[in-house]
């Protein structure tokens, strides 16, 4: 199996395609904005030489017009003095020419208008000064010579008979001017020659624009393919091959350990998706390391890597080479087979054990794990693997590697977990409801019998009237974080309980709770417990806190050694419980400063039918008078017990021979009685 030893990098991915989208965005804007520049450039560009040539091209065409005009007209003039000379009198020949002519007058006069006009539309060209003056100045005019023209043509029209005195004089000058050598033909020939000059160049001009503006159009495109598409499109590329390598990155990350290089349960699911269904597999191993907490501490944070994937190798060495191997949490792998297979493992399961066991060197560290193992068997699909690595798991936790048996699932091993869920949710509800309430068992002088303090023990009586046995439920409750909770409820109760007491005129003595590691874990510890203590309405601490064994071995932690001393400064007494049935050394009695010493009512059951028992007891009770502790001895029910503990020197007993565990009111009742027994005696 390869191991995993490349680096993530999607964030690193994600970096670049919001650089490459920004610069994208950047340059697609940019590409826009020159080409719309462009576009706009060429347009406005071409559009004032096409005006230009517009007004070049109607100038020069009226200015054609007025001259095919002028040549007209000169021809009608021709005509018509040779229908003068023919014809003595007026002809109707003579009176047509003579209409046809007037009209070639006004259209002369029209056209000119019109040429005039497209010359002003001239106005502010480098030509247009030239033209003007060719029109209107020496020494052209060619305005003045036509209106000279058309009048002289219109008085030859009106008195050009050839029997009038000096009639030559009239058409000479006319015929003059209108011919193609004279002044007004020459001086419209140059004016046409410069035009059509002029045109052309602006034709040319034109033609010329409109290549470059497209050269520029396609150099500008070019330049951005070269200078922004053609890279941005490479960087994609590159981006898209990195996000490819990202994917393929994820996809490891998210179906293998990197670790030790085998799936993790998604990626074995896939495998099993994959999977024939020829020859189905049908047995499934737990393999959980327990100890991992050690060997940390043994070969540090750092190799721990190292011992994982030491181990891993074993795991393949281990089982057949078809074997699907994965791990399936931070101390935990799975071994998926088929059911032949699974039978060899069942039943050579100290071979496996062995195998497993096995040392481990991980550089100059030596390590021998241990481990919980567990099977289920069954048909295993990708559909069913989280519920058969449950089933695998709550067989483990039966393992047991002094038995030769590797523990199998049942049906009943999940319906505990499941009635134990019920219950846990019952809990809440009896919490909500306020139903977990204090009994007090009375605790009496070893040598007088007489009531000196008690102790609150927890009761749950839910809405039904039903009362659980504290073995049912305290321990569910301490596995579901509700122990605390419990606890502070029953510390209320506790305080407003005593306060009634003493408002009746009663002496409870000192009371005693079970107070739950969590509860001590707590920050505000110490100012919730002033708050309970302040409910009691006594001037000197009434409550005393008792603490089993497995607390005391945790009082190293910080958070429960400043609780400890803040409930000490309150007044509270500490009373080390079931003493003699844990782990706790002598030395946790006097760096905890215990007050009173308890002990468990497990020596006492046996105190006459064992010596060992009665020598224990006597050495708890002497060791209490040597500390000078006192001493608090459980479970007494019968008169020879209480002797012997009394005869020893007791301080206090607690057990069914006096008072079992009550509720507040039977409390009453017995501190009342107590308390005539004294004013009797």
């Amino acid at each position: 199996m390869k191991v995993l030893n490349q680096k993530y990098f999607s964030a690193s991915v994600n970096r670049d395609l919001n650089r490459l989208s920004k610069i994208s965005n950047v340059a697609y804007l940019v590409a826009t904005l020159v080409l719309c520049g462009t576009i706009i450039f060429s347009y406005n560009t071409l559009k004032q030489i096409l005006v230009e040539q517009s007004h070049l091209n109607a100038f020069e065409v009226s200015n054609n017009e007025l001259r095919m005009t002028i040549q007209e007209s000169s021809l009608y003039l021709s005509d018509l003095k040779q229908a003068k000379e023919q014809i003595e009198s007026e002809s109707r020949l003579e009176q047509k020419i003579n209409h046809r002519l007037q009209a070639a007058l006004v259209n002369i006069h029209k056209l000119k208008t019109q040429t005039s006009f497209h010359l002003n539309h001239l106005r502010g060209y480098e030509y247009y000064d030239r033209f003007f003056r060719m029109f209107n100045g020496p020494p052209d005019n060619i305005w003045q010579k036509l209106d000279q023209y058309v009048a002289r043509l219109q008085e030859v029209s009106t008195n050009g008979s050839s029997s009038t005195a000096g009639a030559d004089l009239l058409w000479l000058p006319v015929e003059a001017t209108a011919a193609k050598n004279g002044a007004l033909g020459k001086s419209y020939e140059t004016a046409l020659l410069r035009l059509q000059k002029i045109t052309s160049e602006r034709a040319d001009h034109l033609a010329t624009t409109h290549k470059n503006l497209s050269l520029i159009s396609i150099i500008i495109v070019l330049l951005e393919l070269g200078l922004i598409f053609i890279p941005l499109r490479q960087r994609l590329q590159k981006v898209n091959k990195k996000l490819q390598s990202a994917h393929e990155e994820l996809y490891l990350q998210a179906n293998f350990d990197q670790q030790t290089g085998f799936p993790n349960t998604s990626g074995i699911a896939k495998q099993l998706n994959g999977a024939g269904s020829e020859r189905p597999y049908n047995f499934l191993i737990i393999v959980s390391i327990f100890d991992i907490e050690n060997i940390s501490n043994i070969v540090g944070p750092t190799l721990l890597d190292n011992f994982f994937k030491n181990f891993s190798h074993k795991l393949a060495q281990t089982f057949p080479e078809d074997s699907l191997i994965f791990r399936t949490g931070d101390n935990e792998f799975g071994v998926i087979n088929h059911a032949s297979a699974g039978n060899a493992y069942t039943g050579n399961i100290e071979s496996l054990q062995s195998k497993l066991a096995s040392k481990l060197s991980v550089q100059n560290a030596i390590i021998y794990p241990e481990f919980k193992l567990g099977c289920t068997t069954g048909i295993i699909t990708s559909d069913n693997l989280q519920d058969k690595l449950i089933n695998a798991r709550l067989s483990a936790q039966h393992y047991k590697h002094t038995e030769p048996v590797l523990p199998a699932y049942v049906s009943t091993m999940r319906s505990k977990i499941e009635e134990d869920s019920l219950q846990i949710e019952r809990i809440r509800t009896g919490l909500k409801n306020s139903e977990f309430i204090p009994f007090y068992q009375i605790k009496v002088d070893a040598q007088t019998g007489l009531i000196c303090g008690m102790e609150a023990l927890c009761r749950w009586i839910d809405a039904g009237g039903t009362m659980h046995s504290p073995y049912t439920f305290i321990p569910l409750a301490e596995k579901s974080g509700l122990i605390s909770e419990m606890t502070w409820q029953l510390l209320d109760t506790i305080a407003n309980d005593y306060k009634r007491w003493c408002e009746l005129g009663l002496a409870p003595g000192r009371v005693a709770f079970n107070a739950a590691e969590m509860m001590l874990r707590e920050v505000d510890f110490p100012v919730r417990i002033k708050r309970v203590l302040e409910k009691t309405g006594a001037v000197h601490c009434p409550i005393d806190l008792e603490i089993t064994e497995n607390i005391a071995l945790g009082s190293e932690s910080d958070s429960i050694s400043k609780s400890l001393a803040a409930a000490h400064e309150l007044g509270m007494h500490l009373a080390l419980d079931d003493f003699g049935t844990g782990f706790a050394s002598l030395s946790s009695i006097v760096s905890m400063d215990i007050d009173i010493i308890k002990v468990d009512q497990s020596f006492v059951r046996m105190l006459s039918s064992s010596n060992d028992a009665r020598n224990i007891v006597a050495s708890i009770i002497k060791l209490c008078q040597q500390l000078e502790k006192k001493c608090v001895v459980e479970g007494v029910e019968t008169e020879e017990e209480w002797a012997f503990c009394r005869d020893l020197g007791c301080d206090e007993i607690q057990g069914y021979l006096f008072y079992k565990p009550a509720p507040f009111d039977d409390v009453v009742e017995s501190l009342r009685y107590e308390q005539q027994l004294k004013k009797a005696s």
